[in-house]
C-alpha cells in the first residue's frame, strides 16, 4: 500500500516539510474525505506522521485548517474504532507542540471537550480510543504548566472549564468503574484457576 510506504519516508522531517509545500500536500489532504475509510485513516497515520514534533508543518496544517477536517470526520465516524484510532492520531500530533498554548486554544475551539465526551461515550470498551482521547487532553493541560504566562493560564481555564461544563468526566468515571469490574472479575477468573 502507497500510503504505508508514504508514512514511513514522510517521518523524516525533512522531506515532510519540502512535501507540504507542494501540491501533493494538497492532494493528501484531499484524501482524508476518501469513500473508502482504509484511505482516510491510512492518510491520517501518514499526515500524523508528519506533523508529529515538526511545528512548521504543524503551522502549515493549521493555517490549511486541516484541524476543521479532522473534527469534522471524527464527528462522523466516532463510532468507526479504526477510523477513530487514526483520527485521533493525527489530531493528537497535530496538537502537540503547538507554540504558545495553541493546542489549549483549539481544544476549547473546536469543542473537542464535547466531541472527545462522544467519542468515550460510544467507545467504552475500547480502551486504546478512551487512553488517546485522555492523553491527548492530559498533555494538552500539562504542556505549558511550568510557564507563569498569564495567556497560557486563561487558555488553560477556559480547556478546564469546558472539560467541566461537558460530561467528560462523568463518562470518565463511569469507563473506569466499568475497567474496575472487568480487572477484579479478571483478576478472580484467575485466581480460581490456580
Amino acid at each position: 500500500h502507497i500510503l504505508d510506504e508514504l508514512d514511513i519516508l514522510l517521518s523524516n522531517g525533512d522531506l515532510a516539510q519540502l512535501i507540504s509545500m507542494t501540491d501533493h500536500f494538497s492532494f493528501l489532504i484531499s484524501l482524508l474525505n476518501s469513500r473508502d475509510l482504509n484511505i482516510s485513516s491510512a492518510t491520517c497515520l501518514v499526515l500524523g506522521s508528519m506533523w508529529q514534533n515538526n511545528q512548521q508543518i504543524q503551522l502549515i496544517a493549521i493555517e490549511r485548517k486541516i484541524l476543521t477536517s479532522l473534527v469534522d470526520l471524527l464527528v462522523n465516524y466516532k463510532e468507526v474504532h479504526f477510523i477513530t484510532n487514526s483520527l485521533l492520531f493525527a489530531t493528537s500530533t497535530l496538537l502537540r507542540g503547538l507554540p504558545y498554548g495553541l493546542g489549549m486554544h483549539y481544544f476549547t475551539h473546536y469543542g473537542l471537550a464535547e466531541l472527545f465526551t462522544k467519542i468515550m461515550s460510544c467507545n467504552r470498551d475500547q480502551y486504546k480510543t478512551v487512553l488517546k482521547v485522555l492523553r491527548l487532553t492530559e498533555y494538552l493541560l500539562e504542556e505549558f504548566k511550568d510557564e507563569n504566562d498569564l495567556q497560557l493560564e486563561l487558555k488553560r481555564r477556559a480547556m478546564h472549564k469546558a472539560i467541566h461544563t461537558s460530561e467528560y468526566c462523568t463518562i470518565l468515571r463511569e469507563i473506569l468503574s466499568m475497567l474496575e469490574h472487568e480487572i477484579i472479575k479478571f483478576y478472580y477468573q484467575l485466581c480460581s484457576a490456580v
